[in-house]
Order: C-alpha cells, then sequence, then structure tokens
C-alpha cells in the first residue's frame, strides 16, 4: 500500500492562523427505538453477525489492525481540547464523507471515538451481546500511533509538533492517573468508615463481648 504523504507542519499552522472553535463530541444520538440487538439474528448488521459468530477471532483481527495503524498510512495530532487527538485515516477522502475533514475525534480519556464503527454502537447498534462497547482500533492504536508520529517529527527535525503532542498525551495519562487514585482512594476511605462502623457497634455499652445486643 501506498502511504500518503504527511505534511504534519502544516496541521499545526492551519490552527494557529485560524480561530479556535470548539470540539465537536460526538453524543450518541437517540432514535427512540431500542437496539436491533433484541429482535434477533436476522436484524443483526453483518458486522454484528461477525463479531458475534468468533468474538475472539474478531478481536484478534482488530487488535491487529489497530497496531498497524502508522505503516497503514494513519497518523496523529493533538486536538484543541484536552485528551482529544485527531486521528488521520490513510483516505483523507473517506474521512470526509464521513463527516471528519480533520480525522476522526479520538477522546484518550473517555474513550470514544466518531469513526462509524464506534459511533454505530453509540446509537443502538450493540456488537457485545452484553451491551459493552468494543473499542475500534483509533482507540485500541492510539498510544502507538502517538508515538511512531512523535518520533516521525522529531527526525524530521519538527520540533513544535513533536513537544505539542507528546505533551498533550502526557496530560492524558496524568488524568488516567488521576482518575485511577481518586477510585482508589474512595474505596479505601468506603473501607475505613465500614471498619469504623464495626468497631463502634461491638463497644457499644448496649452489646456484650461478642458484639451482640443483651438487653
Amino acid at each position: 500500500m501506498q502511504q500518503t504523504e504527511v505534511n504534519s507542519v502544516s496541521w499545526y499552522e492551519t490552527e494557529q492562523t485560524t480561530s479556535i472553535t470548539p470540539v465537536r463530541e460526538y453524543e450518541p444520538e437517540s432514535s427512540g427505538s431500542e437496539s436491533n440487538s433484541v429482535f434477533g439474528v436476522a436484524s443483526l448488521s453483518a458486522v454484528q453477525r461477525a463479531y458475534r459468530q468468533e468474538p475472539s477471532q474478531y478481536l484478534a483481527m482488530l487488535h491487529a489492525r489497530a497496531e498497524s495503524l502508522f505503516e497503514q498510512g494513519y497518523r496523529v495530532r493533538p486536538g484543541r481540547m484536552p485528551g482529544v487527538f485527531y486521528v488521520l485515516p490513510e483516505d483523507t477522502k473517506r474521512a470526509k464523507r464521513n463527516g471528519s475533514p480533520e480525522g476522526y475525534l479520538v477522546h484518550a480519556v473517555r474513550l470514544t471515538c466518531s469513526c462509524p464503527f464506534f459511533a454505530k454502537q453509540e446509537q443502538g447498534e450493540v456488537l457485545d451481546e452484553e451491551g459493552s462497547y468494543v473499542h475500534c482500533k483509533h482507540l485500541l492504536g492510539l498510544e502507538k500511533l502517538i508515538k511512531l508520529t512523535a518520533a516521525e517529527h522529531k527526525a524530521n527535525g519538527e520540533m513544535y509538533c513533536y513537544y505539542r503532542l507528546i505533551a498533550q498525551w502526557w496530560d492524558v495519562l496524568a488524568e488516567r492517573h488521576r482518575s485511577v487514585t481518586e477510585t482508589s482512594g474512595l474505596a479505601a476511605g468506603n473501607l475505613s468508615l465500614t471498619g469504623r462502623i464495626a468497631c463502634t457497634v461491638a463497644s457499644s455499652p448496649h452489646n456484650g463481648k461478642d458484639g451482640h445486643s443483651h438487653g
């Protein structure tokens, strides 16, 4: 496959010379009808049937594609908001047909993507029978694509592009760490509170040595 040559510097020059507009976050559309998964196999899409016939094989294929995004000609640039990246496919005309002239919008913290594969799941075309989202190749391969794109910037002497991309990714890692820390702290706090309540009940003057009331 012939890879599309990427003019990385022009991305940032364009952003600096135009007014900054809010990033279009992808929101699920409510169609007013239930997911097609409740109507049986006959109503499933081709993607749904392929996934449910061989889930492990489908996921293996998805991960393989995610690992080779850079080799397929994909590149990534930071968005205008924290946690947001644009993944540019090798076929930019295809991206424009899907309403993404700047590439697919990938939110690395919320773990969402504006590509058709992920968008259809948000609109009700669930792949997993339990209703869990299956991450697209852009989400799965984002970190590796960022590292390889940054290395390409550095090798080409595009240091502004390199540092901006790396800084955006560091912010994502910091946010993920903060979320994990807060979740762990909340869980520890709940356990500590449970322990204090248990000790208070056990030491109550209305309870015996066995911790049960003998009133």
